[in-house]
């Protein structure tokens, strides 16, 4: 790392994060940078109130030695605690493809380093990302921390001594991920993304003639909300609300229905989004007969024959069937929710689109009590899997209790949720009245009575936006002759990936035998069936192209494809070559002839 004119650094420092992270400028706009002095020996040291961050001598070989103390060899992903002036990064180049994420707590250390130290080439060498922000930091390693792949972790002694409150939002951020992780296996993960996307279209008949949540947006604006959420600490005050059921607007899960029947009220919104077929928990529900239904665009179909007053419909970012549906019709676009896939996330954000405020949570318990993960109910019944996914957290009343690693994931999604809403609007009031369970920081805490005491005081009528709402457009809608065409239209590139699938198989079969007794004599057979080769690799790609949602019905990632790229002399190492090409085809003809398949079967049935 090399030192000079200040100014000259910083001038060049901010052209290069302009491009390379413009969000890290933004977290330094007017912070006042840390005391830069040079180090007695070489370098340059960072002080912070009178204390030295670095070594006074010879910084950059007291973060060496620090690093030497790491025993994780490198890894593809590495992750700081502290930053001062970037010595630690200096010293910890990642594995290969690797990359570094930094979390720098005090603000005026990073300034300083934008100040003194030329960062460009330093950054771009080891991919580095550098986080003022916990909640960016959060999110950066949300996308980049693999399930069973370790990470290198380097922490500065000077953060780890004076920076104690923010070591542990480090350490729990990386606890969380590994929990959240440890419970979506790669073959679990794989199943529910399948059958997500199969509900996704068994649903379209619905979901394209249907309004959008978006219709809603923002008309509900400063109307007091409660979400219902199904946790063991419903049953102890939920009772409490019987007295504003028209004061506030109820948005219900399908696990807390019942236990509203019983009180006999009826939520205004009932919001529901598993793939799974859940009905049985509002089957025959009367106290539903009037909600307006909420469902995702992956929500299994049978919700959507409930005989309930309204339905809308919005659509999760990461379904590729809507993505590609929208992709044919834009008018197809609803709204977009930002969640962490839970339907409790979900009530909490469409509450938050529609206007709502405050926003009050009952029953968001997130952690489990007497055994118990969710209000009493028949249909409440305790999922087994959770069992092997123990943890403790934070509780609502101080001290630790038991939760599970999917609800530590949900916890940390409020929080970060709750601090980005508060920037982007300022006065919403976000409310835990759970009484018991998990802490939710950033969520002011009261009791349910007090809470609906003080905001729910004037009468709530939903009806006449609702009315209006209810009655979509023809034009943002999707005919049913439409939406038949499009699955014919889609059954004919299926037809033609099962075609392409038996060309590979017999031209596989031929080309191995050719390269396996490779040379000169039969050269000029080799160069014919390369070309065929590259043809049917575009081809191939070309499948993916047209109907995007194959590959979310496969068994497995791509392989990478060269298809003879090299031109190698060496005949038989160009024939070893070719045989490991093809063989990587071969897995990627055998996993989409099998994707294939599933989908003729889902748009057979559609058609």
């Amino acid at each position: 790392m090399g030192a000079g004119l200040s100014m000259t650094i910083a001038s060049e420092n901010r052209e290069f994060f302009k491009k390379y992270d413009p969000a890290l400028l933004k977290e330094l706009e007017g912070v006042e940078p840390a005391l830069v002095e040079p180090a007695r020996r070489v370098g340059l040291t960072l002080k912070v109130s009178g204390k030295y961050v670095h070594s006074k001598y010879n910084p950059e070989k007291d973060a060496q030695a620090v690093v030497d103390k790491v025993k994780t060899p490198p890894q593809k992903l590495h992750v700081h605690f502290g930053f001062g002036l970037g010595h630690f990064l200096a010293v910890d180049p990642p594995g290969v493809s690797g990359c570094i994420l930094i979390f720098e707590p005090d603000p005026s250390m990073a300034a300083a380093a934008l100040e003194h130290i030329a960062l460009a080439t330093l950054f771009q060498a080891r991919r580095a990302l550098l986080f003022c922000s916990i909640r960016r930091f959060r999110e950066a390693l949300r996308t980049r921390m693999e399930r069973d792949v370790p990470i290198r972790i380097v922490m500065s002694p000077f953060h780890e001594k004076h920076y104690r409150e923010h070591l542990a939002q480090f350490v729990e951020a990386l606890k969380r991920e590994r929990n959240f992780q440890g419970m979506m296996g790669a073959e679990r993960t794989q199943k529910m993304f399948r059958l997500f996307l199969e509900s996704t279209l068994n649903s379209l008949k619905y979901t394209t003639r249907l309004p959008g949540v978006e219709r809603l947006r923002g008309k509900y604006d400063g109307k007091p909300a409660v979400v219902v959420v199904a946790g063991p600490s419903l049953e102890k005050n939920l009772h409490e609300l019987a007295p504003y059921k028209d004061r506030a607007l109820i948005f219900s899960v399908s696990r807390a229905a019942r236990a509203l029947g019983a009180l006999d009220i009826s939520p205004h919104f009932l919001v529901q989004t598993e793939a799974k077929d859940f009905f049985f928990l509002v089957e025959g529900c009367q106290n539903l007969e009037q909600s307006a239904f909420l469902l995702a665009d992956q929500c299994h179909e049978h919700y959507f024959n409930f005989p309930c007053r309204y339905q809308f419909t919005y659509q999760n970012p990461s379904n590729m069937v809507s993505s590609w549906l929208g992709e044919r019709y834009p008018r197809l676009k609803k709204q977009f929710l930002a969640t962490a896939g839970s339907v409790a996330t979900e009530a909490f954000s469409l509450a938050l689109v529609l206007g709502c405020d405050p926003i009050i949570l009952v029953g968001q318990d997130l952690a489990i009590s007497e055994e118990r993960y969710y209000v009493r109910s028949a249909a409440n019944q305790r999922p087994p899997y959770l069992d092997q996914d123990r943890r403790r957290t934070g509780g609502y009343f101080g001290g630790m209790v038991d939760s599970v690693a999917n609800y530590l994931y949900f916890i940390s999604w409020y929080e970060d949720a709750v601090e980005l809403y508060k920037e982007r609007y300022p006065g919403r009031r976000f409310i835990n009245a759970t009484e018991g369970g998990a802490r939710l920081r950033g969520f002011e805490q009261m009791k349910l009575r007090d809470a609906l005491w003080q905001f729910c005081q004037e009468l709530v009528d939903p009806e006449p936006v609702l009315k209006v709402a209810s009655n979509p457009e023809p034009q943002d809608t999707l005919p049913p002759s439409h939406l038949k065409d499009l699955m014919q239209e889609s059954m004919k590139t299926i037809c033609g990936a099962e075609n392409l699938c038996s060309q590979f198989i017999s031209f596989k079969n031929e080309f191995s035998r050719e390269l396996k007794d490779i040379g000169p004599h039969n050269a000029h057979l080799v160069k014919k069936h390369l070309k065929q080769m590259r043809l049917l690799n575009r081809s191939f790609l070309k499948l993916f192209k047209d109907l995007k949602i194959l590959s979310g019905f496969m068994d497995g990632e791509l392989q990478p494809m060269k298809a003879g790229t090299g031109g190698n002399d060496n005949l038989q190492k160009l024939g070893d070559e070719l045989l490991l090409d093809l063989e990587r085809m071969a897995t990627n003809f055998q996993m989409t002839e099998i994707a294939a398949q599933r989908l003729k079967t889902i748009f057979s049935a559609l058609i």
